[in-house]
């Protein structure tokens, strides 16, 4: 398979968010409904919008599209290495303390 297209809509299906981890896992490029590319961080903010739309229209989430998105985040924002945690850590220790501000 060399690319994978996604009609309007599909951040609603369970299927088709599921097919988009799929292929993001794969290497195969994704594609709108227009053939230009839908970029990772764009696709998973079009599931976090359609999640929080069935929210707001008192709609079911299915498990499965909730589970769906937590996949692609996590393909998308791997989470950070112990040495990330550290050094991120340290820079919020470590910064310089000021003098507080003394009213006239």
């Amino acid at each position: 398979m060399k690319e994978v297209r996604f009609n309007k809509n599909w951040q609603f299906s369970n299927g088709c968010t599921a097919e988009f981890a799929a292929a993001l896992e794969t290497g195969i490029p994704t594609l709108d409904s227009e053939g230009n590319p839908l970029e990772q961080g764009a696709a998973v903010a079009y599931v976090e919008q359609a999640v929080e739309q069935l929210g707001k229209d008192r709609l079911d989430i299915p498990k499965e599209l909730q589970d769906n998105l937590e996949r692609l985040r996590s393909l998308v924002e791997p989470e950070p290495t112990q040495g990330e945690v550290v050094r991120s850590n340290l820079s919020l220790t470590s910064r310089p303390r000021t003098a507080p501000l003394r009213r006239k």
